[in-house]
């Protein structure tokens, strides 16, 4: 038996813009998503730069960030996407 997948919404949180047209916006005019290291103290890396995800806030897909406060920073990315996704797929 074959299994089929079907992909009825999108949602992204990244580096260039944390829903799709900001994304998409960004991607469209080559703007880049790497900058300095804020997320954490990299001053004793080589390199202090970094495409981290900036201005995220679980607010802003009808969530309470104080929820999500045991949840690693990944995950909640994840959570803001699956939302965007269902919402976008209606």
């Amino acid at each position: 038996m074959r299994r089929r997948v079907v992909v009825t919404g999108i949602g992204c949180v990244t580096p260039v813009g944390n829903d799709v047209g900001a994304m998409w916006d960004a991607l469209l005019t080559g703007r880049s998503g790497v900058a300095r290291t804020t997320v954490f103290d990299a001053s004793m890396f080589p390199t202090q730069i970094s495409a981290e995800v900036k201005q995220f806030e679980m607010a802003r897909y009808g969530e309470s960030d104080s929820d999500w406060a045991h949840v690693s920073r990944h995950t909640r990315f994840a959570i803001a996407a699956a939302k965007q996704a269902v919402r976008d797929s209606g």
